[in-house]
């Protein structure tokens, strides 16, 4: 196995190189993206992508300090799901699974295994899935984007 050094290493050059393939590619909107910090330019509703060893967890997590606000953004993301089915395919989502600071949070998922991440024979496979995710997330969010504006009052 790798040390720990090692291992950053790889990460951030897993992350250096998707970011180049992604580099070209604009939204939906016609606009320039920084893909792998995508910007849903809604506090609160994130895209997230985290890889553990060869495990790959895309999810859209709705996270307010205020839960009724979360509540609100939450009822508002469900009468979304069909659309973001539509692009997304099969995901599983929940009202309040556990967040990263140990509250709840609303959140939709898809978790797949293709590969490692520390072996970079596997990468093209996680790279062009990982496309596939951030380009789905951003048609759908294009679609959807002013029914959250309209919350933010």
């Amino acid at each position: 196995m790798f040390g720990k050094r090692e291992a950053q290493a790889l990460r951030t050059e897993f992350w250096i190189q998707f970011g180049k393939i992604m580099a070209h590619q604009v939204s939906e909107s016609g606009e320039s993206v920084n893909w792998i910090n995508y910007n849903t330019h809604v506090k609160g509703v994130r895209f997230r992508v985290e890889i553990e060893g060869g495990n790959i967890l895309t999810s859209i997590d709705i996270d307010y300090a205020d839960l009724s606000i979360q509540e609100l953004h939450w009822d508002q993301f469900e009468e979304t799901l069909g659309i973001l089915k539509g692009f997304w395919g099969d995901f599983e989502w929940n009202r309040k699974v556990e967040g990263i600071h140990k509250h709840p949070i609303g959140r939709a998922w898809k978790q797949c295994t293709l590969g490692h991440i520390y072996d970079k024979t596997t990468w093209p496979d996680m790279f062009a899935y990982l496309k596939s995710e951030y380009l789905a997330f951003d048609a759908y969010w294009v679609m959807v984007y002013d029914v959250f504006e309209e919350l933010r009052g």
